[in-house]
């Protein structure tokens, strides 16, 4: 029986010439990246870790140091939401929208218990985020999180109206960009947006890898501990 695998959007095949690319850091380089007083082994693996950094970054028209690897793009979720929630008490309003994530919502629950507040923009039945509706319910609030691509029914949302409203209202945007990233162009620069996740399972890469946008002088406070690597 032939099999066709449909569910792209769920997770994809990982590509032959990444597995390729791969196989020597899994087998002869598998050293762990700790910078310049690592011995040869180290070396290779930051070595493979900073090139790839680069290249990413090239991809959404960033700086190297602007990208941060993770496990998942629901660690970059949670990491974003989180740590931008951390750094700007100030104001403790979170605005999402209805059909989001679990990895936004369930972060904005989590802020919940710690005291934050947060309120969802409502959607048309195209799954657009309602403009009118955002722009009633940021007002004092500190973040929005949303996304770029929706992973149910693919809406792609207009970005530049959602972000005129933020920066219009001082907030910082965390976008989750892993239903469209090298689907769809994305320059980090001209969308002037503060975080976003970014998939690697999504576009034939490896599981347990992705990684997070941080713009250059975006404050997040740290929600893993215990390690040197990736700040």
């Amino acid at each position: 029986m032939k099999i066709i695998y449909m569910d792209n959007q769920k997770t994809t095949k990982i590509d032959e010439r990444v597995l390729e690319a791969m196989m020597p850091y899994l087998t002869e380089k598998y050293g762990i990246p700790m910078g310049e007083f690592g011995h040869r082994f180290e070396e290779e693996a930051l070595e493979a870790i900073e090139h790839s950094r680069e290249i990413i970054a090239r991809s959404i028209n960033a700086d190297p140091s602007e990208i941060v690897f993770t496990f998942s793009d629901i660690d970059s979720d949670n990491i974003a939401i989180k740590g931008l929630a951390l750094a700007n008490k100030d104001k403790r309003k979170i605005v999402s929208s209805r059909i989001e994530r679990r990895s936004i919502l369930d972060s904005l629950r989590f802020l919940e218990n710690l005291g934050f507040e947060y309120t969802l923009v409502n959607v048309d039945e195209e799954g657009f985020l309602k403009i009118d509706d955002l722009n009633d319910k940021i007002k004092g609030a500190s973040i929005v999180a949303t996304h770029i691509g929706n992973h149910e029914i693919g809406t792609i949302q207009d970005v530049k109206a959602i972000m005129d409203i933020a920066k219009d209202n001082k907030a910082h945007v965390h976008l989750d960009a892993s239903h469209a990233y090298l689907k769809i162009p994305i320059d980090v620069e001209k969308m002037d947006v503060d975080t976003m996740t970014l998939s690697s399972h999504l576009i034939h890469g490896p599981k347990g890898v992705s990684a997070l946008f941080v713009r250059e002088g975006v404050k997040i406070v740290p929600i893993i501990t215990g390690g040197l690597r990736e700040r």
